[in-house]
């Protein structure tokens, strides 16, 4: 098993595509979710939909050990609002800018944790910084809710309901990103804030 420091790339190749894909099937028949969606690309729904992903890859050397997908808003909306829309709908009415964790597997090596993080991290910085979302929402399975909550601060909006992707049951959990802002110490003082 390749060891060394894990850096994220944005998956651009077609093998960096399929790295993902199979990394995200492999983790995902494991748990005895449905894995068919995987054949449609993420963009679906319009032109515009090429654009509103950003698949990244966590690598070990040359071995991908997580995946993560950051969806965009658009017209097309997110695919969470396939379960939740009246949730998302709210945050958009209250002029959030919103965005997705999705398509998210990693290893079940040492290198998990770590995986996770720089994954996550990564996604904040292109959402936050590069697109100025305001909120992200992420599908867990029930039983991972409190990890969201403890690691990244997640919190969870309504009941569980079954993710028509993954054929599980899921629960939606929404972030503030100023709330990463700040742990992070990007936010600006309020003497600055615009």
């Amino acid at each position: 098993m390749p060891s060394g420091p894990l850096k994220v790339v944005v998956a651009r190749a077609q093998h960096e595509h399929e790295s993902a894909i199979t990394l995200i099937r492999q983790n995902y028949a494991r748990r005895g979710y449905r894995t068919s969606f995987l054949a449609e690309p993420p963009a679906v729904g319009s032109s515009e939909g090429l654009y509103r992903h950003v698949t990244l890859l966590a690598l070990q050397g040359r071995r991908a050990v997580g995946t993560l997908t950051l969806g965009l808003d658009s017209s097309a909306g997110l695919s969470v609002d396939e379960a939740h829309r009246c949730a998302v709908d709210a945050i958009r009415a209250q002029g959030g800018r919103v965005c997705e964790l999705i398509r998210l597997a990693v290893d079940t090596g040492e290198a998990s944790r770590s995986a996770l993080a720089v994954l996550v991290h990564s996604a904040y910085l292109i959402g936050r910084l590069v697109h100025r979302a305001t909120d992200v929402f992420i599908e867990v399975h029930p039983r991972h809710v409190s990890f969201y909550e403890r690691a990244f601060d997640f919190r969870p909006l309504g009941e569980p309901k079954m993710c028509p992707r993954v054929e599980a049951p899921s629960v939606l959990m929404h972030l503030e990103l100023s709330q990463l802002d700040r742990r992070m110490g990007l936010a600006r003082p309020s003497s600055q804030a615009a």
